[in-house]
C-alpha cells in the first residue's frame, strides 16, 4: 500500500508540469481504495498505525524535496519538520471529516473523497500559493525566539 502510495504521490510531482492539475483533480476517486486502507490503519491505531504514518512522513520528505528541487515549492529550513506537518495535517483534516460526516457506505469512498476534496481544495491552495499572513512578524518573533535570527536564509524564504 506505502508503494502505491508513493507511486501515486511521485507521479503528481511528475505531471505537475505537463498535466493539468484538474486532471488529477477529476480522477482522484481512482485511489479511493487506497485511502479506505490509510483511514482504517489510522483508525485502528497502535504501533502498525504509528510505522505506516511514519512510512508516510518519510516519503513526503522525498516528495517535498522533488517539489523543490523541481522548482514548484520554495525551500524550508527544516524539510523534515515541515513533511511531518503536511502529512499530520491532511491525514488529521481527512480523519477529522469522515468522523464527523461519515459516508453512508464505507467500502465505496469516492462520494466522500469528491466532497472532501470539494471542502479544502480551494483554501489549500489559496493558502499554500497566496500564503495566510500579510507580515513575516511572527515568523521573525519565532526565529529570534529558538536562536536562529532572520538573515540571508530568511531573506530567501520571503
Amino acid at each position: 500500500m506505502l508503494a502505491q502510495i508513493r507511486t501515486a504521490k511521485s507521479e503528481s510531482i511528475v505531471d505537475a508540469g505537463t498535466r493539468s492539475f484538474l486532471e488529477h483533480f477529476a480522477t482522484a476517486e481512482r485511489y479511493s481504495t487506497i485511502l479506505g486502507y490509510v483511514l482504517r490503519s489510522l483508525l485502528d491505531g497502535g504501533p502498525l498505525a504509528r510505522a505506516f504514518v511514519q512510512h508516510m512522513i518519510d516519503d513526503a520528505e522525498q516528495y517535498v524535496g522533488a517539489a523543490v528541487s523541481a522548482g514548484l515549492a520554495v525551500p524550508s529550513r527544516d524539510e523534515r519538520a515541515r513533511s511531518r506537518y503536511l502529512t499530520l495535517s491532511a491525514l488529521g483534516a481527512m480523519m477529522l471529516s469522515i468522523t464527523l460526516d461519515p459516508p453512508e457506505d464505507l467500502s465505496n469512498l469516492t462520494g466522500f473523497m469528491r466532497r472532501f476534496f470539494a471542502e479544502i481544495t480551494l483554501p489549500t491552495l489559496e493558502l499554500y500559493t497566496e500564503g495566510f499572513l500579510t507580515t513575516r512578524r511572527m515568523l521573525d518573533d519565532y526565529l529570534l525566539y529558538v536562536g536562529d535570527p532572520p538573515g540571508e536564509n530568511a531573506a530567501q524564504h520571503s
